[in-house]
């Protein structure tokens, strides 16, 4: 049974003091979880040279955004990075602080309690701690911060994909996580930063990064 358990961490960020956001108001739990799934499908689709969860300096910040909502990666398994991203006004910014992932070969037939099962185990609820974000020198509060467990999808990992496995549809696929939303960015040069760490019974990290945003008119 092919396994791949990526950790990753990501900024959130809500205008309460500067004007980033126009409305970031928090939303359901539900559209959180829905919207981790996609993010997953998002990430784990590009391959390694120009996937911005392996980009140091926010280059392939653009790569596979679609629609109204703007993707934001984190650092695979931790450390610290700077990256300098534009992204158009009005986009929903939506990433994770911390997010755990179990992706399965179709093949191994994987049924979906065991991918719960799993996830369970590495209690990222218990596990995550020192979770702080600033904005232009401000910290931002956590109403925006939600825990959740994603809906099980599917992802089409290509070749040199971020989990090192062999190319192929992996199905089913679960994760759980904290993630921030924030809902119409409005033109402006801003700096977030954030920590946060992970400590479970299996592996354990920590991450110090910045994000310097332009957020075009």
């Amino acid at each position: 049974m092919i396994k791949r358990l990526l950790t990753l961490m990501a900024a959130t960020a809500l205008a309460m003091a500067t004007p980033l956001s126009a409305s970031a108001a928090p939303t359901t739990q539900q559209s959180y979880a829905s919207l981790a799934a996609r993010w997953w499908i998002w990430a784990g689709s590009q391959p390694v040279p120009t996937n911005p969860l392996v980009d140091k300096t926010g280059k392939d910040c653009a790569n596979g955004q679609t629609g109204n909502t703007w993707f934001l990666a984190g650092v695979s398994g931790g450390g610290n990075v700077s990256r300098t991203c534009t992204v158009p006004a009005g986009s929903d910014l939506f990433f994770p602080l911390i997010n755990i992932v179990d992706v399965e070969a179709k093949s191994d037939n994987v049924t979906p309690g065991a991918v719960r099962k799993i996830l369970a185990g590495l209690d990222v609820k218990k596990g995550s701690s020192n979770l702080t974000v600033t904005l232009d020198g401000k910290e931002i509060g956590p109403n925006v911060i939600q825990y959740e467990e994603s809906p099980f999808f599917a992802v089409t990992l290509p070749q040199h994909n971020i989990f090192s496995s062999p190319a192929g549809v992996y199905d089913p696929c679960a994760d759980n996580g904290y993630y921030a939303l924030i809902r119409g960015t409005t033109p402006g040069e801003h700096t977030l930063k954030f920590t946060g760490a992970y400590e479970g019974t299996l592996f354990k990290f920590s991450i110090n990064a910045t994000y310097h945003l332009t957020i075009t008119g």
